[in-house]
């Protein structure tokens, strides 16, 4: 069998550094132009990292007692772990509909 470490090791520093791109340009976003549109996407980028740490952390504490804890923990958490991406998705729509209505404006003038 083949070792697959530096593949798994390969692909979480590549999410994690894009992640973390997203979080800097959330961010800039947000402190820009403080409104609930950039700041559901900031948090939500921003929730997506802690909460990918607690996904670590939560299998291998689970994995202590035993292989049933470590599949109601992912479970669970496959379902709790959605909230970051539907924050960022209804921050993102916002975001899209303040600027249509913006251009709209304009075209008004």
């Amino acid at each position: 069998m083949e070792n697959f470490e530096f593949f798994y090791l390969t692909s979480g520093v590549i999410s994690t550094i894009f992640q973390l791109v997203v979080i800097v340009a959330t961010g800039m976003l947000f402190f820009k132009k403080r409104n609930l549109a950039s700041g559901l996407m900031f948090f939500g980028s921003l929730f997506t990292v802690l909460f990918y740490g607690f996904s670590l952390l939560g299998n291998t504490l689970m994995a202590y007692d035993g292989a049933e804890s470590v599949v109601k923990f992912n479970a669970i958490f496959g379902i709790v772990s959605q909230i970051p991406h539907i924050l960022f998705a209804l921050g993102l729509l916002f975001f899209a509909i303040q600027h249509l209505k913006r251009e709209a404006a304009h075209k008004n003038i």
